[in-house]
């Protein structure tokens, strides 16, 4: 299974897109600041882009699950 992830995925054009995605048969993996927005998709991790261990927090998390798209949505 193709794995995808959305950084930006917990609202607006990003969380449509990953529900699209999910209902496509994808693994999608999202994104955001305030993951309770996507309490349907299994996939998400907390990311603030003004923490300052963002870059390694992404980093690792996309290296661990062999992620193969990436879109970038925020």
């Amino acid at each position: 299974m193709k794995n995808i992830f959305i950084l930006g995925g917990t609202s607006g054009i990003g969380k449509a897109l990953a529900e699209l995605l999910q209902k496509e048969g994808y693994n999608v993996f999202v994104a955001g600041r305030n993951i309770e927005k996507v309490e349907n998709l299994p996939n998400k991790i907390r990311l603030d882009v003004t923490n300052d261990n963002c870059v390694d927090i992404l980093e690792g998390f996309l290296k661990d699950n062999d992620i193969v798209t990436f879109i970038y949505c925020s």
